[in-house]
């Protein structure tokens, strides 16, 4: 305790404001991290943010939402991962830690309606049935082998999509890849593009190949179908 005190005694009544982050975020970076615990940036409840994930999960279905400390104002989700990695290490839990909005860039009750948003997205993170996350590595890695999945030839999501001829998106509302989906149509969207994208509720992975069971299927696929007829037999652009 002694040790700690002195270790802080110099940041006493210092950290009160935006340009204290940087001196706050590397006083956390020196927790250690947790043997056994995994972590991976992701999106939940359309906040970026960090998973910290238990190798020998207790309870692949419950979870955690952490947020991190710093008075509103300082603290980031990178910088507590290796805190709450301590904290799912003892609970056999994984935690998701949110990179919600902070003074004074986003003031009261902007942290109120993130952490709102954030508890209701994170029973959508793993709602798919059919996709995990766990898989979805699995798989990326046997596709990618020693190559980087940031490389754009890998991922669109990291490549010039510029010149794009319109793009339309329908993913399911439960869709492990929704939060990828809305991430690639702002990138389009950030380069000039034209993207829409339709979520449609209730919905999973390739909902629309269910056609004899969802009607969300049928009408999906219609109007993709509709989406490329106007785009092959017309000359007409899509307004930006």
């Amino acid at each position: 305790m002694v040790g700690m005190r002195e270790q802080v005694a110099p940041m006493k009544g210092s950290i009160t404001g935006p340009e204290a982050r940087p001196l706050f975020d590397s006083m956390m970076l020196h927790v250690a991290a947790a043997p056994g615990v995994t972590y991976e940036t992701a999106t939940v409840g359309g906040f970026d943010g960090a998973w910290c994930r238990p190798v020998d999960a207790a309870d692949a279905s419950a979870a955690i939402l952490y947020f991190h400390g710093g008075a509103y104002v300082i603290g980031s989700a990178q910088a507590y991962r290796n805190f709450v990695g301590q904290v799912v290490a003892r609970t056999k839990t994984a935690a998701f830690v949110p990179e919600y909005g902070l003074a004074p860039e986003r003031p009261f009750p902007a942290a109120v309606d993130d952490a709102r948003a954030a508890y209701a997205g994170l029973p959508r993170a793993e709602a798919d049935p059919l996709l995990t996350r766990d898989s979805l590595a699995t798989t990326a890695r046997l596709y990618l082998g020693e190559h980087s999945a940031r490389d754009p030839l890998a991922s669109p999501l990291h490549g010039n999509l510029a010149d794009l001829p319109p793009v339309l998106i329908h993913v399911g509302e439960d869709e492990i890849l929704l939060d990828d989906s809305r991430r690639y149509a702002d990138r389009v969207h950030g380069q000039g593009g034209w993207c829409e994208v339709h979520v449609w509720e209730g919905m999973v992975h390739v909902f629309q190949s269910y056609l004899e069971l969802l009607r969300a299927g049928k009408e999906s696929l219609k109007a993709i179908s509709e989406f490329l007829e106007h785009q092959l037999h017309t000359k007409q652009k899509v307004s930006t």
